[in-house]
């Protein structure tokens, strides 16, 4: 027992040196991972992920554009017979990824992102797939149909290629070309958001700017339209109240008559006729009985206490009453008082007429418009 002891104390000192030695070399290997993944050795590498892929994106570029002969021919033809059109957006996505990681602006690791691209152009295949074909033929025929087609039409524009057939033909099997497509958009834009890094905040900012500058532009537009119709309405007027005063006076006043009271909702007095004739001019203001029946009576709501208080006639012509401001007439009255004093009426001008009715619709209305308005 005593010999053996020794021996024990042997083994176990080589056990604690094994152990050390390990516990050494573990060590080394941590340093040397953290050596490795410093900022500096991380930049490197991505350089030359970038080199690589810029070199795998140019290669496809040929490959796509150049039909070339014997293996290369069977390259080209295999490319598109799988990803048909989609094969010149192979080499654009890798070139984009290979300037993310050369500006050293990766969006995740190599792996996710050429998974990403993958997925990006095989949804693409999907969708030129969905919305090249009908709706009966992606539900009539077999997937193995489709791509078999799709294969075969390799040359043709624009097309999904077999990979693309498959895709899409299957998302129209389980929910429908209308559903297929729905899905397959939403897929594209979500992959594009990873790809590019976009968030739905900057999506908000990048449609408000726009939004914002519509709404100033609108409001502006509206700002001129105003001016435009405040000046228009200030031209017409200068243009009605010259062509006022340039209207000479072409009739004379007619001979006057004998005076005669009229059956009228208002007294109409007896007019001297011992005057010498003269070629003079009287300007009358009235107050349309129309415009008071239709402001005051039916705008204002007071209908019911105007026939209450019997204000105006059944054919509905204003009664004057003692204590009333205004008395409104009709164009009948205003020809009963002309009778009555031995007046010829030279012109009638309506200052508002129907306009403060449709103030608004008259605003709108071009210079051409409006005349024909005045004509009215």
């Amino acid at each position: 027992m005593a010999t053996k002891k020794p021996a024990a104390k042997g083994t176990a000192a080589k056990k604690k040196t094994g152990t050390q030695q390990k516990s050494t070399a573990s060590s080394r290997a941590a340093q040397f991972d953290k050596k490795e993944y410093t900022s500096e050795q991380l930049a490197a590498r991505r350089q030359k992920v970038a080199i690589a892929l810029m070199a795998v994106s140019v290669f496809l570029l040929c490959v796509a554009f150049i039909e070339g002969e014997s293996l290369w021919l069977a390259l080209h033809n295999g490319m598109f017979g799988l990803f048909g059109t989609s094969t010149y957006i192979w080499p654009i996505m890798l070139i984009y990824i290979s300037i993310m990681f050369a500006m050293d602006k990766p969006l995740g690791s190599m792996t996710s992102n050429l998974i990403g691209v993958s997925a990006f152009v095989l949804l693409i295949c999907s969708a030129i797939h969905l919305f090249s074909n009908a709706g009966d033929y992606l539900s009539a025929e077999t997937i193995g149909t489709q791509i078999k087609t799709a294969w075969n039409d390799a040359d043709l524009f624009p097309n999904s290629g077999a990979v693309g057939a498959l895709i899409g033909g299957c998302l129209a099997k389980l929910a429908g070309k209308t559903g297929a497509a729905i899905v397959n958009v939403i897929l594209l834009v979500v992959l594009a958001m990873f790809l590019t890094g976009t968030t739905l905040a900057r999506i908000g900012k990048l449609i408000s700017v726009p939004a914002k500058r519509v709404s100033e532009i609108t409001d502006e537009k509206f700002e001129q339209g105003v001016a435009r119709a405040k000046e228009r309405e200030e031209r017409r007027a200068e243009k009605r109240e010259q062509e006022y005063i340039n209207n000479k006076v072409k009739q004379k006043v007619s001979p006057k008559k004998e005076s005669s009271i009229n059956d009228r909702p208002f007294f109409v007095p007896s007019m001297p006729t011992d005057t010498a004739e003269d070629d003079g001019v009287i300007i009358v203001a009235y107050i349309m009985n129309d415009y008071t029946i239709i402001s005051y009576a039916f705008m204002e709501n007071a209908i019911n206490k105007c026939v209450a208080e019997e204000r105006f006639t059944d054919d509905f012509n204003c009664i004057s009453k003692e204590g009333d401001i205004y008395h409104s007439a009709r164009i009948d009255d205003m020809d009963a008082l002309n009778e009555a004093a031995g007046l010829s009426r030279i012109q009638i001008v309506s200052a508002d007429g129907a306009a403060s009715y449709i103030r608004q619709s008259l605003n709108a209305l071009d210079e051409e418009g409006f005349k024909h308005f005045i004509e009215y």
